[in-house]
């Protein structure tokens, strides 16, 4: 792999790195605006929603109070229940007494034997001081969500019964359904127990939310009011409440995560598009770039590619057209090459001097190898003739000692005729 091809490879990567950097921290910067965004509009609904309902509970509450005070000092007239009803927008106003009466703002029916002490609104005034509110119920008659507001009248001589009104939730119900936000989203109304009041699924209405939603109202309240992402049995979604003032309802809103967040995913695929065309745009330029910067590097890798095949020529150079460490390496490259051939040269003279040597050195050889043969002749002349001298030396060797042997037996002779001579004188 060439130094060019590394050196883009490393810009690209280095491209790459940084627009990942970037995205990361555009990303989460714009998860974090969009989530900010969802919180924000999700709380000027909620405190807007939360005001009207406020507001229309305090109206509901006023008329129930203003009643009570009315029958402190009063008769229980159907006059004064058939004007709150109207006031209050209720559907029946009615009186319990202690007596177990019950008077109507108009003719209800009834079942037989009924006695309003026994029912659970009458308990609830009973034994507080202020207008209560009963969970929601179907009402038998109407076959609409109510709820009903009672509050016990009592004055100097104890207490004269309680009071009350079934309020439809008619409106509160189509106020809630009516938010719209992002598509596949929910906003719907529990009481403080869970209990669905208000869903955009009819099937939900009356229903605890763990059973129907797969999360409880604790999850919600626990929000602090801010959207928190929680498995539900719409799959992932965002989660937020508020609790509405002077009562114990609570607005709730469900996003669904994916649409929430599609813009991100978008953003999320913009990014990864942009970051592989600004990462090839980068390395295509600093391809460019690379090569007129490292095209010295190339002409020196040239010239010594061709030393290497034998084919150098140490009068080449290369341009020194720059003044960086490029530069430095042409120039000094250069003066490594003029500094080589001053060498090569004198080697080339060298060698001429030593082929001339070598010449004088082989004439004197070829003498003294002729000189040498003539004096090997020489010596194997001298060499025969004392070989020839050796063998006559040995002869007259052994004649000697034949004679000497010859001798020796005359005198032994001579000496055995001196005894003979003796013996026969005797």
């Amino acid at each position: 792999m060439t130094l060019q091809r590394k050196f883009s490879l490393v810009v690209f990567a280095s491209a790459i790195i940084v627009a990942l950097i970037v995205g990361f921290f555009g990303y989460f910067q714009l998860k974090n605006n969009i989530v900010e965004g969802l919180n924000t509009q999700v709380s000027s609904i909620a405190q807007g929603e939360s005001k009207t309902i406020s507001e229309w509970v305090h109206w509901k509450t006023s008329a129930i109070n203003s009643l009570s005070h009315h029958f402190k000092e009063h008769d229980f007239t159907t006059a004064a229940l058939l004007q709150t009803e109207t006031s209050g927008d209720f559907d029946l106003a009615y009186m319990g007494t202690t007596d177990g009466e019950m008077i109507q703002s108009h003719d209800s029916s009834l079942p037989s034997g009924y006695d309003p002490r026994s029912r659970p609104w009458y308990d609830l005034a009973l034994n507080a001081d202020s207008v209560m509110f009963t969970a929601p119920y179907i009402d038998a008659i109407t076959q609409k969500m109510v709820i009903t507001a009672a509050q016990k009248v009592i004055n100097d001589n104890g207490i004269r019964g309680v009071v009350g009104a079934d309020i439809p939730l008619d409106s509160i119900i189509e106020g809630v359904l009516s938010i719209k936000m992002l598509a596949n989203s929910r906003v719907f109304l529990t009481n403080n127990e869970g209990l669905i009041i208000a869903h955009p699924n009819d099937k939900f209405v009356l229903k605890k939310m763990n059973a129907t939603l797969g999360y409880g109202l604790d999850t919600v309240t626990n929000s602090n009011g801010k959207l928190v992402s929680i498995e539900s049995t719409q799959g992932e979604v965002l989660v937020t409440g508020m609790a509405i003032p002077d009562t114990d309802w609570v607005i709730c809103f469900q996003l669904d995560k994916t649409t929430a967040m599609a813009p991100l995913q978008k953003l999320l695929t913009y990014l990864i598009i942009a970051m592989i065309f600004a990462a090839l745009i980068t390395s295509f330029a600093m391809a460019l770039v690379s090569r007129k910067l490292l095209g010295g590097i190339h002409q020196v890798n040239t010239v010594l590619a061709e030393m290497n095949n034998g084919q150098g020529d140490l009068t080449a150079r290369i341009p020194e057209t720059s003044k960086d460490e490029i530069g430095d390496l042409a120039r000094h490259f250069n003066g490594f090459l003029y500094t080589l051939a001053g060498i090569v040269t004198e080697i080339k003279t060298l060698s001429a001097n030593l082929n001339l040597l070598a010449q004088d050195s082989h004439r004197l050889t070829s003498q003294s190898s002729h000189d040498l043969s003539v004096q090997l002749d020489e010596v194997t002349a001298v060499a025969t003739a004392v070989g020839q001298m050796s063998t006559a030396t040995h002869e007259i060797a052994a004649n000697a000692e034949n004679t000497a042997n010859a001798s020796k037996e005359a005198f032994q002779n001579s000496q055995l005729g001196s005894k003979q001579v003796i013996k026969s004188k005797d």
